[in-house]
């Protein structure tokens, strides 16, 4: 069973402790809630409540349960003495990954009912009639002087076993893919793959452009050296094809190397490391740039997504209507046939 909260219930956590973190009994508060609360949620906040009790960090009791953004902004504000910041950084980021999901699953949802409705249809048709309707093909043919016809609908037939299966498989495709897409990120090549795709791979570039940037420019304002602050943002980047280019960069940028080419090199977009010019990262180590560019790399992705979102629904829908004007094609066009025939 996962651990790991979803961005729903990491955005009800981290509000919950940071009101608990301006109590004198921050523990108490956390353990009301584990009582209130349910499954993953209720252990994450029991666990953060044993911390505290035994004096420790509730950043340790939230590893494997937060995702890497929220973490990195807690380790921020911890490394800096504010943890309540870092708390309210933490919070914006999983609102952010909750409105994210919205952008994409919402549009979606009508067609890929369609979708699989259409791909249930399928089966049953395969089933129950692919076989009398093809007979009923073969008839006709063979009374206007034609081959036998071939098609789906004959393969159906022959095959009936292997058309269900294909129909099913419409059908849970829209739940597949999202399992399959989740299951390839987690892997190096399959994130990269991911970032080939159309409009939702340079989507995953912004995302990486604005948690690295805003994790980097936390961790430089805590005080932390910059090659270490290079390296704990480059891991609170989800795709795991950026974060390691980017952790293969921690010497460089130790060294002094421009930021702005190293995050070209890393794969980011070039439009964003140019706002990192190095005018713009003298006065304060390049925090106010680096903020500034977390939130238009969030902005950039959440219009990218919108975008994807809207394109992957029409597509959906379309396959649908598709599927359903077959359907209905190989069940009428008989029967028509049979009435001229007749």
């Amino acid at each position: 069973m996962s651990t790991r909260l979803d961005s729903h219930e990491a955005r009800s956590l981290l509000e919950v402790l940071g009101l608990a973190l301006g109590r004198r009994d921050a523990a108490a508060l956390m353990e009301a809630a584990s009582e209130r609360w349910r499954g993953r949620l209720a252990r994450a906040a029991g666990r953060s409540a044993e911390a505290m009790r035994a004096g420790g960090s509730p950043v340790e009791a939230l590893e494997g349960v937060l995702d890497d953004a929220a973490l990195a902004a807690l380790r921020a504000g911890e490394a800096g003495g504010d943890l309540a910041a870092g708390v309210d950084r933490a919070a914006r980021a999983a609102g952010r990954g909750a409105r994210v999901s919205r952008l994409v699953t919402l549009p979606v949802v009508y067609p890929v009912l369609v979708l699989s409705l259409c791909g249930l249809s399928a089966a049953l048709l395969a089933a129950l009639a692919a076989g009398p309707l093809q007979e009923l093909r073969v008839e006709l043919a063979w009374l206007d002087g034609r081959p036998a016809p071939g098609g789906l609908l004959a393969f159906a037939a022959a095959h009936p076993q292997a058309a269900v299966a294909l129909g099913l498989l419409l059908a849970l495709a829209p739940v597949l893919a999202p399992i399959a897409i989740g299951m390839a990120a987690r892997t190096r090549r399959g994130s990269r793959w991911l970032l080939a795709l159309p409009v939702f791979g340079a989507a995953a570039r912004w995302r990486a452009c604005a948690d690295f940037a805003g994790a980097l420019g936390d961790l430089i304002a805590a005080g932390l050296p910059h090659d270490e602050a290079w390296r704990r943002a480059s891991a609170a980047v989800g795709s795991r094809a950026l974060s390691a280019a980017l952790l293969e960069r921690v010497g460089s940028a130790a060294a002094g190397e421009p930021p702005a080419a190293l995050l070209i090199e890393s794969g980011l977009p070039a439009e964003a490391a140019r706002r990192l010019q190095p005018a713009r990262l003298a006065a304060d180590g390049g925090v106010a740039a680096l903020r500034e560019l977390g939130e238009e790399a969030d902005r950039r992705q959440e219009g990218l997504l919108q975008l994807g979102g809207r394109l992957l629904a029409g597509a959906t829908g379309l396959a649908g209507v598709a599927v359903a004007l077959g359907l209905i094609a190989a069940v009428l066009l008989p029967l028509l046939g049979a009435g001229g025939a007749g």
